[in-house]
């Protein structure tokens, strides 16, 4: 049976007692089929690179990159990456993600611009025997995420949830059925309580109360409202230097 390891890489919170950082954004490694890929890059590359030293994860280990929007939370460390990578790399998004824009220098230097093999998400995309990518999830946000199907259940990899988790979890339930897990962003920074509480009836009644492990975009406040609703050992958080295996 196949098993997946899913690494925080950068998120605001940290493990305790190690050097990581804590920053705006979002890094996870997924490691199955004997593959590495990183989704998302975090918003700063300086903060990207030395997570990635202390976690054993340098730049050249990995065989793709996925950004799933155009958000600098999840693109902004391509560069820096990109600087400490010694080959081509296949990268995986939208068309849209390479109009962000960054203040004060480019997105991607043009001596990196060439080491990006870019490849247009537009439906279902199978990276390997159990790594999936979404289709867009809304022609708003054009977000993706990521699926491992298990025997047990999808496991579903957000990195915002920008458009509503509910929109991620319908999609991938659609096509796999059961949902195993959620981990990563559920985008409930500035939800009321009442509305956190419908998404976690829906959780529950819909999807079959899936584990949640969850940082990012839901925020410290998010999550607890999600607690409040479904029990404080019913969410997880999921910070950088933590580890799951499905």
């Amino acid at each position: 049976m196949t098993t997946v390891t899913i690494r925080c890489v950068y998120d605001e919170g940290a493990k305790v007692n190690t050097s990581l950082i804590g920053a705006k954004g979002s890094a996870l490694l997924l490691e199955v089929d004997g593959q590495r890929t990183l989704f998302g890059t975090g918003k700063s590359g300086r903060y990207l690179i030395h997570n990635m030293e202390i976690l054993d994860a340098e730049p050249d280990s990995y065989d793709r990159v996925v950004i799933p929007c155009g958000s600098l939370d999840v693109i902004g460390g391509l560069d820096a990456f990109m600087d400490r990578r010694t080959k081509k790399v296949d990268v995986y998004s939208r068309p849209n993600v390479w109009a962000t824009k960054r203040l004060l220098s480019p997105l991607i230097k043009e001596d990196n611009v060439g080491g990006l093999v870019k490849h247009e998400v537009s439906d279902w995309t199978e990276l390997s025997r159990s790594l999936v990518i979404t289709p867009p999830i809304s022609s708003a946000a054009e977000e993706l995420a990521l699926v491992v199907p298990t025997p047990k259940g999808a496991v579903v990899v957000s990195a915002g949830a920008y458009d509503g988790l509910m929109h991620t979890l319908d999609l991938v339930k659609g096509k796999y059925g059961k949902i195993r897990a959620v981990v990563g962003g559920a985008n409930l920074l500035k939800v009321k309580q009442q509305d956190v509480n419908a998404i976690a009836a829906r959780l529950t009644d819909d999807f079959g109360s899936p584990q949640l492990h969850l940082n990012g975009t839901t925020s410290a406040e998010g999550t607890q409202k999600l607690r409040v609703a479904l029990g404080k050992d019913a969410v997880h958080d999921f910070f950088a230097g933590y580890d799951l295996e499905f």
